[in-house]
């Protein structure tokens, strides 16, 4: 789902019924065993004041909300 926020932010909103995961382990992980993914994905999109949300959970899919950076 695409839309916009508001105050004109970009919002993406993908999500799915699969089997899920524990977002701690996300918010947990810093990045250091390799690759980059969401935690790359995360850390550049707060560096640019946009926001990066897991919802999820074991057997009960998940759902990643991006928000773009605010408009100048």
């Amino acid at each position: 789902q695409l839309s916009r926020t508001a105050d004109g932010r970009a919002c993406i909103v993908v999500s799915d019924e699969g089997a899920g995961f524990d977002p701690e382990t996300l918010r947990a992980w810093d990045g250091t065993a390799g690759g980059f993914g969401l935690f790359g994905l995360r850390e550049r999109l707060e560096l640019l004041g946009g926001q990066f949300e897991v919802s999820s959970s074991p057997g009960r899919g998940t759902s990643v909300t991006i928000s773009g950076p605010p408009r100048h």
